[in-house]
């Protein structure tokens, strides 16, 4: 990386579960380098980006002495405390007294089947207001006293929740030291069709509703995107409306038609900010989002009744003339005084792009550093297990990046069943921010998907807790972007992206039960404790972070085993070549070797049988070279008879199959591991692969082989 290049960084919501996470991060950099502060780790960071729990842990870590000052403490001590007196253990205590084993105030966010949500709901009518006072479900309130208040019980009371109520997102001074200098980007959403904001005449009367169309006449799927925005001084934020101006239309008659421009005074406030940008539930306040994604209910009385029941876990908006507030609720008032006030309602920013991945990157192209060479890292931290798109497994959020639909392969499948619509419209995505709901949505699509059709995406770390209950990934994978008009995004422009990407299946974004809050403790403890105490770890971060820290030299390094998906480099142990470039100057792409390093190519173990590559495996053998017309749907390397050479060509069976075999004295563990010399013997032949003449590649019948019939296997740089 150029070091003048700038870094940026995304954070993805996931409630307490991503709040959790990257305070289990930073804890763990500092415990197992030579940092020691917050200006250290993030000293070569432009900018952050964060949505929902992202944006609750940015506004703890860059604003709260409180919150900073506990979680340092426990990155300096050998047992953590995080989970008792730190912040975990203060919001836990928030949720539940000594006995309690369900926070039932918590119900709304347990995952809940279609067919059975009407019937969930009703049973739940009385128990939500536990929570909320008189009976009012705000989300305003839910955040301040669940995410905020615990701060005041840290035992120092310094930028506690009653300091932080007075912070402004605008306001670099209102920063601790080590942010002020940094752009802060939250992701946010408007809702957009048929949303309630009060009834006539309380339950059971006509709703009172607004829609929102861009100013050119079209129309944004049930969300329109938000950049809500704090940058340092001499630096640009971007438009709120990232999409263009808008136009708020009151009453299902049109009668009131109020334009909202792109560039509205922000002047927000930061925990409003927060809130609009983690409001999960906020799809209740949409008469349309609810028959979308409810298509079972009844139409009519049963989605205008839940509405504006619920409206308020949509916190309610004013776009006033110099600033944007946050309101915890609307009084009721007539259409002219809602209009007259600009009033409207926010959610979540992960209906839209739950990594804020696409809101940094026009806020980077608002200041001209979106361009060739762009550095962003990227923190996912998520409870779902993922969909596999191109071969890799991943989250959703980082797919629909690429290009994926959004959509799990089980909801895929059902909607095969029953006859329904896959794709969706053109320019938007299906998304589920919960398990089987889903609605079209505008199109978070920023990355071009050849990296991961061409497998360029490079793997640099797999690993699991002991138990298997938590997964990490790092990637590096270089992209290219793709227009998209939404977000005012243009193609063609290159650069690296780094993932970081936590799964923890049994977690979920809020401790419905005390089990779920314990999932927490543990997800801080592994990372803490386990992943950021691999050299792995820590050199992964330095390069994505450019991090000034020494990588210690484990004594007793644990084997790295090969694994399915896994992009590889074949190396002839005899003489240091590479398995390379193929050669097209004849019939066919010939397979080529080459002693230089950087003529190597990178290929893959195609058609594993399991995750883990074991002597014996069946295996195919398959390059990302790029070749031209239809020959690029041939690219499994192949021994023929035609042909003394090796060379690629699509399936064809046992030709194109190659058995992996441990070298004779290497270790006896059936797993293979990097840097372990192997045979690769093809299965129609049963010939060893080995160097031709003039740098190409066969096959031979070798009675024993030896230590110079062996290759090895490395991870590509």
């Amino acid at each position: 990386m150029d070091k003048n290049t700038p870094i940026y960084i995304a954070i993805s919501g996931g409630g307490f579960h991503s709040h959790t996470a990257m305070s289990a991060w930073i804890s763990g950099i500092l415990h197992h380098s030579e940092l020691e502060s917050l200006e250290q780790i993030f000293e070569n960071v432009r900018g952050i980006s964060a949505n929902s729990g992202g944006s609750w842990f940015m506004s703890h870590l860059g604003y709260s002495n409180a919150f900073v000052k506990s979680l340092l403490e426990d990155s300096q001590s050998e047992k953590s405390t995080w989970s008792s007196s730190g912040y975990l253990g203060k919001m836990g205590e928030s949720f539940f007294s000594k006995d309690d084993e369900k926070a039932s105030d918590m119900s709304i966010f347990s995952p809940v089947k279609i067919e059975t949500f009407l019937a969930k709901y009703i049973d739940l009518f009385n128990v939500y207001a536990e929570i909320f006072p008189n009976g009012n479900r705000r989300w305003h309130q839910f955040v301040t006293t669940k995410v905020y208040e615990p701060l005041e019980k840290l035992g120092n009371a310094e930028n506690g929740f009653e300091t932080m109520k007075g912070k402004k997102l605008s306001e670099t001074n209102d920063r601790l030291p080590w942010f002020r200098e940094k752009d802060f980007v939250i992701a946010a959403g408007l809702l957009n069709s048929k949303v309630v904001l009060h009834a006539t005449g309380g339950l059971g009367s006509t709703n009172q509703v607004y829609s929102v169309n861009s100013a050119d006449g079209s129309k944004l799927r049930n969300f329109v995107p938000m950049c809500l925005s704090g940058v340092a001084n001499g630096r640009k934020a971007a438009p709120v409306f990232v999409s263009g101006p808008q136009e708020v239309i009151y009453s299902e008659e049109s009668k009131w038609r109020i334009p909202l421009t792109a560039n509205h005074p922000q002047n927000l406030n930061l925990l409003d900010a927060t809130i609009a940008s983690s409001s999960a539930i906020a799809f209740l306040a949409s008469e349309s989002s609810i028959g979308e994604m409810i298509p079972s209910l009844n139409e009519g009385l049963t989605f205008e009744w839940i509405s504006y029941q619920e409206a308020d876990f949509a916190p309610p908006i004013r776009f006033g003339n110099d600033r944007i507030e946050i309101l915890k609720t609307l009084e009721r008032a007539s259409y002219d005084e809602f209009a007259n006030q600009k009033m409207a309602r926010v959610a979540d920013g992960g209906y839209l792009d739950n990594t804020s991945v696409v809101f940094q990157l026009r806020h980077m192209k608002e200041n001209g550093d979106l361009k060739d060479g762009f550095h962003l890292v990227l923190f996912v931290n998520g409870s779902d297990e993922g969909v596999k798109y191109h071969g890799y497994e991943m989250n959703v959020g980082i797919a629909t990046l690429f290009g994926h639909d959004g959509l799990s392969e089980a909801h895929r499948a059902e909607r095969v069943k029953k006859g329904e619509k896959i794709q969706p419209e053109e320019g938007s995505i299906w998304n589920s921010p919960f398990s089987d709901l889903c609605m079209e949505i505008p199109s978070p699509h920023v990355f071009e998907t050849e990296p991961l059709e061409n497998n360029t995406a490079i793997s640099m770390w797999n690993w699991k807790s002991k138990d298997e209950k938590i997964s990490l990934q790092a990637r590096k994978i270089p992209v290219t972007t793709v227009e998209n008009k939404t977000y005012g995004i243009s193609a063609g422009v290159m650069g690296t992206i780094y993932i970081f990407e936590v799964t923890q299946p049994e977690s979920f974004p809020m401790p419905t039960h005390r089990d779920i809050l314990e999932t927490y403790e543990y997800l801080f403890e592994t990372i803490r404790n386990e992943a950021c105490a691999k050299n792995q770890a820590l050199s992964h971060l330095k390069e994505a972070l450019a991090l000034k820290i020494n990588i210690p030299t484990d004594p007793h390094p644990i084997p790295e085993i090969v694994k399915k998906n896994d992009n590889i480099v074949l190396q002839w142990n005899s003489d240091g070549s590479y398995l390379s470039s193929s050669d097209s100057g004849f019939r066919y792409y010939l397979a080529t070797l080459n002693r230089l390093k950087s003529y190597a190519k990178i290929h893959k173990f195609d058609n594993m049988y399991s995750d883990n590559l074991h002597h014996g495996d069946l295996v195919r053998i398959k390059t990302t070279e790029q070749f031209k017309g239809i020959w690029n749907q041939r690219k499994l390397l192949g021994a023929f008879a035609n042909s003394y050479e090796l060379y690629y060509w699509s399936d064809s069976g046992d030709k194109t199959n190659w058995i992996i075999e441990k070298a004779a004295g290497t270790a006896q563990e059936t797993e293979i591991a990097y840097g372990e010399k192997v045979y690769i013997k093809n299965k129609s032949y049963n010939q060893y692969l080995v160097p031709a003449k003039n740098g190409y590649l066969t096959t031979k019948k070798i009675q024993n082989p030896g230590d110079e019939h062996t290759w090895v296997i490395h991870r590509p740089e």
